[in-house]
């Protein structure tokens, strides 16, 4: 997701000029929306797929604006405007690293653990891509200054052999782990008005195709043919998450500054539902793995919230918390059994599955 000298000025700065960017596009059709919220009330037994809050980690000095679950929900990655790379112990809360916060001249834009949660990639503000080894925190490679403006976005393929990253010049690069020399790929994503990439998913289902955003369009890519597969527009406003839906490989997910969560139906190349509850941008969204229907947001208004889109009903919007400032971040494990949100005041929450 998403360069600083200061923090609050420059984030005035691009909430302002992605704001201005919304308002001159026009809707286009869409076939649902929705804006029903219920508050979520943990009392006696928790029904199914309900979630508890587990910790709130304090670790960074600053904004947290990106965060990342292993697999199995047992490590945690996350990134900061403090210039710094977390890696944490999810169960016993305990700091596992800081890495080597040496290396890093700017804010960390983006992290990404890989399934196994034994490599992490991050990319910061001044345009390097790291990636490490978790265990022992030493780089297995390091792409110094290779996305010019800064690097906005970054993904590890689920197989771990290649990363993407997103600069703020609207360009997608692909590197192989094993050989960078081997494999490097660049995209132009829009020649015109370039953007900034604020995120880049790899499909679950396919290692060469991933998914971006940047303005208000969604792009699909063939990194293998190094082409151009399909292209979604409808938002009003900056996409700045995408993520895709690990139990339906048709479906797509984005979030955006005009306040909405839309549903995209990839086979078809046509959107399927707009979600309305949030009342600020919303900055990030991530799917249940477990639940095709459910997937978590959050949003400038400090809110992280759950829906659920079971059925021809309305989705439930349930809120799981209120930060003190703007959610940047979130991810939901693979296994289904953690949750995590990263806020502008610079605290992690998590929640657990409730079994």
């Amino acid at each position: 997701m998403k360069t600083m000298t200061s923090t609050k000025t420059m984030g005035l700065f691009l909430t302002a000029f992605f704001l201005l960017i919304g308002m001159q596009q026009q809707t286009e059709g869409m076939e649902r929306t929705y804006s029903q919220y219920v508050p979520v009330q943990y009392t006696g037994k928790q029904k199914e797929h309900e979630y508890v809050l587990l910790h709130q980690q304090k670790g960074h000095a600053y904004e947290v604006r990106s965060v990342s679950l292993s697999s199995d929900g047992k490590r945690m990655a996350s990134g900061s405007n403090d210039r710094t790379v977390c890696i944490w112990d999810v169960t016993s809360r305990k700091l596992i690293q800081k890495v080597l916060i040496e290396h890093y001249r700017k804010s960390i834009g983006s992290v990404s653990l890989s399934s196994d949660g034994k490599r992490m990639a991050s990319g910061s503000n001044d345009g390097t891509v790291h990636v490490f080894d978790v265990a022992s925190g030493q780089a297995i490679q390091i792409q110094e200054k290779v996305n010019a403006g800064g690097c906005s976005a970054v993904s590890l393929s689920q197989d771990g052999k290649k990363v993407a990253s997103g600069n703020s010049f609207g360009r997608i690069r692909i590197s192989d782990l094993a050989d960078r020399k081997k494999s490097i790929r660049e995209f132009v994503v829009d020649k015109i008005n370039q953007y900034p990439v604020w995120s880049v998913a790899w499909s679950p289902e396919d290692s060469n195709v991933l998914a971006s955003c940047s303005g208000n369009t969604i792009r699909i890519w063939d990194t293998a043919l190094g082409k151009l597969i399909q292209t979604f527009k409808g938002h009003t406003g900056q996409v700045s998450s995408v993520a895709w839906s690990p139990q339906d490989k048709n479906k797509l997910v984005s979030a955006s500054y005009d306040k909405t969560i839309r549903t995209w139906d990839i086979a078809l190349g046509k959107p399927i539902q707009i979600l309305k509850g949030h009342t600020g941008q919303v900055l990030s969204v991530a799917c249940s793995s477990q639940d095709k229907n459910k997937l978590v947001s959050g949003s400038w208004d400090k809110t992280v919230r759950m829906w659920d889109m079971a059925g021809d009903k309305e989705p439930i919007n349930r809120k799981l918390i209120e930060h003190t400032g703007g959610v940047l971040a979130v991810d939901w494990s693979s296994n289904g059994e953690m949750i995590a949100a990263g806020s502008q005041d610079g605290v992690i929450y998590t929640w657990k599955k409730y079994n």
